[in-house]
């Protein structure tokens, strides 16, 4: 899991003060994925919280079908 992450397309130009702050994780076909400071303190503070939702979604469709 990667938690916080943004994507941005492949052209954006960061500020150059923006530029040093951020860290890329890896680059797809649609854009690359960035991650700064802010982003790993909701990694730590929150959690990646992507897989709590899948497990409400399928509570909630397990209810629907009982």
């Amino acid at each position: 899991m990667f938690g916080y992450i943004l994507t941005v397309p492949k052209n954006a130009a960061f500020p150059s003060d923006v530029q040093s702050e951020i860290e890329l994780l890896y680059e797809t076909d649609d854009g690359v994925h960035v991650k700064n400071k802010r982003m790993r303190q909701l990694d730590q503070e929150v959690g990646d919280i992507k897989m709590e939702i899948n497990d409400i979604e399928t509570s909630a469709m397990l209810r629907s079908v009982a």
